[in-house]
């Protein structure tokens, strides 16, 4: 949910129903609400996991880049001094774990050694990175020893640059492994309202307008924009580089986009799912307390169209976007 509005829709929903009574109520709630609720906050941390190791990729990348700017001012200076036969020397901290790190700690702000177990779901962001490259500290008195000493900085830089892309690749596999194998924490299987009999349905035409022709409505809208938006977010075109560089010419890109492409399906259809749940609670009161026939033939046609989905598979293993959308 984060800083969408959608909490407050979901609140609207849920106030509206313990208003009102009856099986279809109770079993509205519990297959659609419930669930719903939770495949939110799960498909949030998804995206939560997803940018945090945007960000620490991006943390490393702009240590990488300052810290290739440093070594070369460095071995500027030292070779000035060589030339005069002066003393100097090359000196090259640690820092992309640590940008990569502090980049992380903003985002979830979390803090810089904190662990953010989202949920109970075993998704772990991006949080400690290996530091078991020396510093370097040369002394040079000659050009050639300035020249040594630089490409042994330039290749600390890229021995850092690799450990931390590797860790954030490993994270996004990690993590995926876990989605994958939790599929109910993050994806609403929607199942068609059920009748047991009874009459004891009590609700009020209001309130249930106002779920089904405003709330849900709302949330698919706002689920649809939140899906088209996550495309135009990569990673692959931002650190394209050498492919000596790093832990190669598109670094930890390629499960990024994996789970780029699946947190987009899983959006999307719950989407469809939303607005599949407002028909189904909107024909449920018209064919039980309208007793209207037409719509209890609709509603029980909904049951095995509601079986076949929407079209989308998040789960399939094609690594391309599923376009496949039922209307």
């Amino acid at each position: 949910m984060g800083r969408s509005p959608i909490d407050g829709w979901l609140t609207g929903m849920a106030e509206n129903l313990d208003a009102m009574s009856g099986h279809v109520v109770e079993d509205f709630k519990t297959k659609f609400l419930t669930q719903l609720g939770v495949a939110m906050m799960g498909q949030h941390d998804i995206a939560v996991v997803w940018a945090a190791t945007l960000a620490a990729e991006k943390g490393a990348f702009e240590a990488a880049r300052a810290s290739v700017v440093d070594a070369i001012q460095q071995a500027t200076a030292a070779c000035d001094k060589a030339a005069i036969q002066s003393y100097g020397d090359i000196k090259m901290a640690l820092r992309v774990a640590d940008w990569a790190l502090k980049a992380v700690s903003s985002f979830t702000s979390a803090g810089a050694t904190a662990i953010l177990a989202l949920t109970g779901l075993g998704l772990e962001v991006v949080k400690t990175f290996a530091e078991e490259i020396e510093e370097l500290d040369e002394e040079v008195y000659v050009y050639e020893e300035a020249m040594v000493a630089f490409e042994k900085a330039l290749a600390q830089v890229n021995a850092e640059l690799i450990e931390v892309e590797e860790q954030v690749r490993a994270n996004l596999l990690y993590n995926l492994e876990a989605i994958r194998s939790r599929k109910g924490a993050f994806d609403l299987t929607i199942k068609r309202t059920e009748n047991n009999g009874s009459q004891d349905l009590q609700v009020e035409r209001g309130l249930v307008n106002e779920i089904t022709n405003s709330y849900m409505p709302m949330i698919a809208d706002e689920l649809k924009g939140i899906a088209y938006r996550i495309p135009g977010v990569s990673m692959k075109m931002a650190v394209l580089r050498d492919g000596h560089i790093g832990i190669g010419e598109q670094g930890p890109s390629g499960p990024f986009g994996e789970m780029r492409i699946l947190l987009e399906e899983l959006v999307r259809d719950l989407s469809w799912e939303v607005e599949k749940g407002a028909e189904d609670l909107r024909l449920a009161v018209q064919a039980i307390v309208d007793r209207d026939s037409e719509a209890q033939r609709r509603w029980d046609e909904l049951d095995s169209f509601l079986d076949g989905g929407s079209g989308i598979d998040p789960w399939n293993d094609e690594h391309e976007r599923d376009t496949r959308e039922r209307p």
